[in-house]
């Protein structure tokens, strides 16, 4: 029950504000910079596979660390803050940049894979059209390319005695080499 009438009472107003300086330089503006930096890796050649790895993961751990340390330094709440939206987000991009690495590699490999197959095959069909390989049949056919004459051999080679040649070029006899000898 109320009683109607003139009532004194007290009103106050609170006005509260965040200063934002510390949450900008040691959470959005370090985040933002880590994420721009992971971007970088876009420009590294595919080829640098130690670079672009090593600036991934370091941006993955970095964006970690400060999730870990928003986390600790803030209180616990059922909701999920802006701030944390902000990492998770910039997480996901890190995340991303080491995604499409792995996918470009990927795609590499499948297509050097296709392109050392193409490659081969066609090798293989400019060997056949070219040289028409044919192997020695089971009746002992050998391909003219194959053969070798007995008596081509060649006059200069070291494989052959000297004594060969004084025989053949000078005459059938060695009798001329003993009677130099006995001189």
């Amino acid at each position: 029950m109320y009683y109607a009438g003139n009532w004194s009472r007290l009103q106050s107003s609170f006005g509260f504000i965040r200063r934002s300086g510390y949450f900008l330089i040691q959470i959005y503006a370090p985040c933002g910079l880590t994420v721009m930096l992971s971007w970088i890796s876009f420009c590294i050649p595919r080829d640098a596979t130690a670079a672009r790895t090593v600036l991934g993961i370091t941006s993955v751990l970095t964006i970690t660390t400060i999730l870990n340390m928003l986390n600790t330094a803030m209180p616990k709440v059922s909701y999920v803050k802006a701030i944390d939206w902000y990492l998770i987000v910039s997480f996901v991009f890190v995340v991303g940049v080491l995604v499409e690495y792995t996918f470009v590699l990927y795609v590499a490999n499948v297509h050097n894979k296709r392109l050392k197959r193409s490659m081969i095959e066609q090798e293989i069909q400019e060997a056949e059209e070219d040289h028409q390989i044919s192997r020695p049949a089971m009746n002992g056919y050998i391909p003219r390319k194959y053969r070798h004459n007995s008596h081509d051999y060649d006059h200069d080679s070291p494989i052959i005695p000297e004594s060969y040649f004084t025989f053949s070029n000078k005459s059938k006899h060695p009798a001329h080499i003993f009677a130099k000898d006995q001189s």
